[in-house]
C-alpha cells in the first residue's frame, strides 16, 4: 500500500504519542495528513493512533504512524526503526516504559513512578544522548524531545539545556501549547442550594393518632471548636435517624443544643481570660455555624442557658423534690487553700492511687 493513500488520526491530544506524531510530521514535512479526530474503527478504543488507507486497511500505534510519516518525508524517506538494534532498543524503551510512567505522572497525577522516571532519565542521559546530534532534525531527536520535554522539571540542568536546544533546532510545538488543549476544565459550584424540608423552622407538635417521635442527641460542650470526630460521635447518628423517621412519614422532632454549664466552661473561661457567659456566647455561634455547614437537620438547636431551658429544668427539679425524689447527703471534695475554694474533678491532676500514673485527672485515669 502506498503511504500517499494514508491518513493518520490521533484520538487524544493529552497523549505523548499524539505529541510525538504531530512533531514528527511537522519536522520531516511529510505529505501524509495528520489529524486530531475520533477514528471510525472499533479497535480505536485500544489505540490512540490510527493509520487509515483509502482501501479501508488500517494500522495502529505511534510506531506504525511514524513509519508512514518517515516514508513520505519531504526530502526523501528517513528511518526511525531499522537503523540499528541500538536505536530500536531505545525507541521501544521510550515509547513503552517511559511513556507509561510519564503519562501517569502528567495526566493522572500519579507520583508513585517518580523514582522509576529518574532512573530512566539517567539511563537515557548516559547512553542515548551522547549518540544524538542536537543539530540534526531526525526522527530519533524528535522522539526524545517529544517524550522528555513535558517533564523538564524532572530533568537535571544538563538535560534541560539539551532538550531546549533540541526543541529550538527542531522547531517543535511546545508541550504546554499542545498538551494543555485537552486538560479538563474543572468547575466548582459556588451555589449554597440545599434541599429544605417543607416544615423546617415550623412548630411541630404531637399529633393524636400518629406516631410521634422525639429525637435528641448528646449535647456538645461549648468549650471548643467542633471537628468531624465530634460530629460523628455526637449528632450524626441522631441526624440520620431523624431523616429516616421523616421519610417514613412519622411526626418527628429532632432537638439539640450546646451544653453551657459545668466545669468544662469554667476551665475554658479561665484559660482564655473571659467570663463564662462570654465563652458560651462565642462558641455557641461557632457550633451552630459548623452544624449548619454540615447540613445537620435540627428542628431546634438551642442552649442550656436560655430562659426557657432554665425554667424547664427548675420545674422538673421542684417536681422531683416535692415528690421526695431528692435527698441530701455529705460528700468529700478536694479543697484548695491557696484559691480558698472547693475543686471540681477537672481541676485536680496527680498520681493515680490505683496504678501510679502521674498525670491522672480527678475523675479519671487515662492509663
Amino acid at each position: 500500500m502506498e503511504a500517499s493513500e494514508a491518513k493518520i488520526f490521533y484520538k487524544k491530544t493529552q497523549s505523548l504519542s499524539s505529541f510525538f506524531i504531530t512533531n514528527l510530521a511537522a519536522v520531516v514535512e511529510t505529505s501524509v495528513p495528520v489529524q486530531h479526530k475520533q477514528a471510525k474503527s472499533e479497535p480505536m478504543f485500544a489505540f490512540n493512533i490510527e493509520v487509515r488507507y483509502a482501501n479501508e486497511a488500517e494500522l495502529y500505534g505511534e510506531l506504525s504512524a511514524a513509519s508512514v510519516i518517515c516514508l513520505k518525508a519531504k526530502n526523501g524517506p528517513v528511518k526511525l526503526l531499522g537503523e540499528s538494534l541500538f536505536n530500536d532498543h531505545w525507541v521501544s524503551f521510550i515509547t513503552n516504559d517511559v511513556r507509561e510512567l510519564v503519562e501517569a505522572s502528567l495526566f493522572e497525577n500519579d507520583r508513585s513512578g517518580k523514582d522509576d522516571i529518574k532512573s530512566a532519565l539517567k539511563a537515557i542521559e548516559s547512553e542515548l544522548v551522547p549518540e544524538l546530534d542536537v543539530e540534526k532534525k531526525g526522527p530519533m531527536e524528535v522522539l526524545v524531545y517529544s517524550y522528555l520535554s513535558p517533564i523538564k522539571k524532572l530533568l537535571n540542568g544538563k538535560m534541560q539545556t539539551f532538550i531546549k536546544k533540541l526543541g529550538d533546532n527542531l522547531g517543535c510545538v511546545q508541550p504546554e501549547e499542545f498538551l494543555k488543549t485537552t486538560q479538563k476544565k474543572v468547575e466548582f459550584s459556588e451555589s449554597d442550594a440545599k434541599l429544605v424540608r417543607l416544615n423546617q423552622g415550623k412548630e411541630i407538635l404531637p399529633v393524636k393518632g400518629e406516631r410521634n417521635i422525639l429525637i435528641t442527641s448528646a449535647l456538645p460542650y461549648v468549650n471548643n471548636v467542633p471537628h468531624l470526630g465530634n460530629i460523628i460521635g455526637c449528632v450524626l447518628s441522631a441526624d440520620v435517624y431523624a431523616r429516616y423517621c421523616r421519610l417514613a412519614g412519622y411526626n418527628t422532632v429532632y432537638i439539640c443544643g450546646t451544653d453551657e454549664y459545668g466545669t468544662a466552661t469554667e476551665t475554658k473561661a479561665l484559660e482564655e481570660g473571659k467570663t463564662c457567659q462570654e465563652i458560651c456566647d462565642h462558641y455557641y455561634k461557632i457550633h451552630k455555624r459548623i452544624y449548619e455547614w454540615f447540613d445537620c437537620d435540627f428542628d431546634h438547636f438551642g442552649r442550656t442557658t436560655t430562659e426557657n431551658q432554665t425554667k424547664a429544668c427548675q420545674s422538673i427539679f421542684w417536681d422531683c423534690h416535692k415528690n421526695d425524689y431528692t435527698y441530701e447527703d455529705t460528700v468529700e471534695q478536694l479543697y484548695c487553700n491557696e484559691c480558698q475554694r472547693y475543686l471540681a474533678d477537672r481541676f485536680v491532676v496527680g498520681e493515680c492511687y490505683l496504678c501510679g500514673f502521674d498525670d491522672a485527672k480527678g475523675d479519671q485515669c487515662d492509663k
